[in-house]
């Protein structure tokens, strides 16, 4: 009747009458543990913590001999503990002595020791945290909730290999929830995730992280197109060309991906495709304009290499319409009109290119050039270079000199 007057007393704010009855309980009831632990745990949420552990300090002197009632008090204290530990700022000393005191209290309690655990990894106290989530995965250790906590702060400290090793072990094994699956299987990406973060990026330390990705997760996109990426990076071109082509397939407006299938057909040699790939995409984005001048680019230098010089013109002039300036598509036009032995329409590419680099090799062409279709322009554009240009230009402009026989200019 006394304990349940304070309690209605304490529930009315009258906190000091109710803490007067149970000090007078206690007072009165010293063989009933049983009402003893109640007005205790009553005035533990009454009196100030340093009081109230005296008090429970002198209890466990009195009853030492009753072990049921020690750990009565054991979890009276670890609650009072957990309360001001709440109180505290993290990572000081004094919440650090705290969560010792509760682990010493309640290392059988499974769920104060539970409790505590999160609490301390919220808290940012990861070396508590993982001395109380050890103690809980070596007495239970098919409990996937203890696991999920141990893996997360051995990521929170930076063992990605540890806590990943630690979930696959209980994704092993036999009973889990569906909740209890998808956690630990959200917690397995994540330290993926990290462990992939921590490698050198398009290395192959990456590359094998990303791959143990993919096979845990085949479905998923972001993992393929990293996992693509990396191959095309580390000249795996056969491998990335399976990967942009399912992303394209699947995804098949998804420029990106188009991208990667360009420049992965193009490093196959496969310049056609690429640019038929090209192609498809030119009008939905600008970013391809970049592309498609590699793409023709490529298709002109194949055909050019096998000397179908009407082609390689046909598309490296489609290069020069995305990028004027570009020196491999006006040279080798030149050269193509040059070897079909079309000098006069090679002239004006050979002299665009004479403008932009002024090189003796440029010149040399240009005078062979001229000498074949318009000798008095030669001369003149010779004696035009003999006052401006540099001396290996000038030994250009000699050989031509005593090549037709003017030995003084020539000298």
């Amino acid at each position: 009747t006394f304990y349940n007057s304070a309690r209605v007393l304490s529930d009315s704010q009258m906190t000091g009458l109710a803490e007067d009855i149970h000090i007078d309980l206690l007072g009165y009831c010293k063989k009933d543990t049983e009402l003893r632990a109640l007005a205790l745990n009553e005035l533990g949420q009454l009196e100030p913590p340093g009081e109230f552990r005296e008090r429970l300090s002198i209890e466990r002197e009195r009853y030492s001999l009753d072990a049921h009632y020690m750990k009565r008090l054991d979890g009276i204290e670890s609650a009072i503990l957990m309360d001001m530990l709440e109180e505290t700022e993290p990572l000081s000393d004094e919440a650090q002595a705290i969560i010792v005191s509760i682990y010493a209290l309640s290392h059988e309690d499974e769920g104060v020791l539970a409790r505590v655990s999160w609490m301390s990894f919220n808290r940012k106290e990861y070396d508590m945290a993982h001395e109380g989530f050890s103690l809980l995965v070596e007495k239970h250790p098919d409990n996937p909730d203890y696991a999920l906590g141990m893996g997360y702060v051995l990521l929170a400290m930076g063992n990605a290999d540890e806590a990943l090793q630690s979930v696959v072990k209980n994704l092993r094994g036999k009973g889990l929830t569906p909740d209890s699956r998808s956690k630990l299987l959200e917690l397995r990406d994540l330290a993926l995730w990290r462990k992939h973060d921590s490698a050198a990026p398009s290395s192959y330390e990456a590359l094998s992280v990303t791959e143990e990705m993919h096979a845990a997760s085949p479905e998923d996109e972001a993992v393929l197109s990293m996992l693509s990426w990396e191959r095309f990076n580390l000249k795996e071109y056969e491998k990335a060309y399976e990967g942009f082509s399912r992303l394209t397939e699947k995804y098949p407006d998804n420029a990106d991906y188009a991208l990667g299938l360009v420049y992965t057909l193009m490093a196959l040699g496969r310049h056609e495709e690429a640019l038929e790939v090209a192609e498809s995409f030119k009008d939905k984005t600008e970013d391809f304009n970049g592309i498609m001048a590699s793409a023709n680019a490529g298709v002109a230098r194949a055909a050019f290499n096998g000397k179908d010089y009407d082609k390689a013109i046909l598309h490296f002039q489609r290069v020069l319409e995305l990028e004027p300036d570009n020196d491999e598509a006006l040279s080798l036009i030149a050269w193509s009109h040059y070897n079909m032995g079309n000098v006069i329409e090679a002239l004006p590419y050979f002299h665009d290119m004479y403008e932009q680099e002024q090189g003796p090799e440029y010149v040399s062409i240009l005078l062979s050039t001229y000498e074949r279709t318009d000798p008095g322009k030669a001369l003149v554009f010779a004696l035009e270079l003999s006052e401006s240009g540099s001396d290996e230009i000038k030994k250009v402009l000699g050989d031509f000199h005593f090549g037709q026989g003017r030995i003084i200019s020539a000298a």
